[in-house]
């Protein structure tokens, strides 16, 4: 999965919750990872039944990802995240993924051109762009 994690970059780890029997498939656990340069920066990973379910971070990956509005309204979904890193010329910022079976989910981030404040969202499933959202465009 597409999340990069430094190891000097945490400094508090955390159980955040634990929840079903120790062993079961019903066993759940979220692990917090704290960033040292900033306490807004975490990376978070939840494990079902001690395999890897779900994981996000925020503010570890700060490469500024832009998008225009002219390339966001030509994106169709349906499209490839090759076809959208194609279109947009680099493949934005993955702030989470999971996988329920065989499909992996992948939420995507780019910064709003000439908006340091604005954000578009792509959810991804299955490879295949499935939602997208934006705000900060004039």
């Amino acid at each position: 999965m597409g999340i990069f994690i430094p190891p000097s970059t945490y400094i508090y780890v955390s159980i955040t919750s634990q929840s079903g029997t120790v062993g079961s498939p019903n066993e759940w656990t979220t692990i917090q990872y704290t960033g040292s340069k900033s306490s807004s920066s975490s990376a978070t990973f939840t494990f079902q039944a001690s395999i890897l379910y779900s994981k996000s971070q925020n503010g570890l990956d700060t490469t500024v990802c832009q998008i225009t509005q002219q390339q966001y309204n030509q994106l169709t979904i349906g499209w490839t995240r090759d076809e959208v890193t194609n279109l947009v010329g680099n493949p934005g910022i993955a702030i989470s993924e999971s996988r329920t079976g065989n499909t992996t989910s992948i939420n995507v981030q780019y910064q709003v051109a000439g908006n340091s404040y604005g954000r578009v969202s792509l959810g991804f499933e299955g490879g295949k762009l499935r939602s997208r959202s934006e705000y900060g465009f004039k």
